[in-house]
């Protein structure tokens, strides 16, 4: 994942919005409950975790939303 998609993530799940993604080494699926040290802190089936953002893909449900415009 490209460094400013994972700042839009952080700053919209620090704003309380869900947003969800995919860790593709695992093939697990988690919400995003905030960023600390370059990585995503996931919520995954009843579990805290820390992902690396190279690992996961964004969970888009066919709308891709556009990151770092005003």
């Amino acid at each position: 994942m490209e460094k400013e998609r994972f700042r839009g993530i952080c700053s919209v799940a620090s704003e309380g919005k869900l947003k969800w993604v995919d860790n593709l080494k695992t093939h697990q699926s988690g919400r995003v409950l905030s960023c600390a040290s370059g990585k995503f802190e996931i919520e995954s089936e009843g579990h805290h975790r820390k992902w690396n953002p190279e690992e996961c893909e964004e969970r888009t449900y066919g709308y891709l939303p556009v990151y770092g415009e005003d």
